[in-house]
């Protein structure tokens, strides 16, 4: 009889250690799903957040797009938003496409030109240096009627 009884204790003792592992498996699954689900609702999250920003953009986009079809200057919208020209660019690029950018590169050699102009030494006459600033800002206007056509 000892040795039966020997049997059942060892019996229960390794039931009681294969219930303990078990147990902590099961725990470990329970963390384990629980860290998955943490990442999926913060790729949801996240993935919200993306849409949420590609509309803001494409809102700011739109709006710049429609200031520059009112016949504001790149400049002036620049000023207006609080934003440089480059930026500027960069919404009207991402509604209008690469015409309109390749038009407002000009808009940003004029924003550098009176600076240029202002660096150059005196040539001797003050009329020729106001002369060569007007006609840097003169096509200031001219690529807003392009923006203007494109929305037709």
């Amino acid at each position: 009889m000892a040795r039966s009884t020997t049997k059942v204790t060892a019996r229960a003792r390794a039931r009681a250690a294969k219930a303990k592992l078990d147990a902590q498996q099961r725990d470990h699954e329970r963390l384990v799903e629980d860290a998955v689900t943490a990442y999926y609702d913060a790729d949801d999250q996240r993935t919200a957040a993306l849409a949420a920003l590609a509309a803001a953009d494409n809102g700011r986009a739109t709006a710049v797009t429609t200031l520059a079809e009112l016949n504001e200057t790149p400049q002036r919208i620049a000023a207006l938003v609080g934003l440089s020209t480059t930026e500027i660019r960069k919404l009207r690029g991402s509604t209008t496409g690469t015409k309109t950018e390749k038009k407002t590169d000009t808009d940003d050699a004029q924003d550098t030109g009176a600076a240029a102009q202002d660096a150059l030494p005196d040539r001797g006459t003050a009329s020729k240096g106001t002369a060569d600033k007007t006609a840097s800002v003169e096509p200031e206007s001219e690529p807003e009627p392009d923006a203007a056509a494109l929305a037709s």
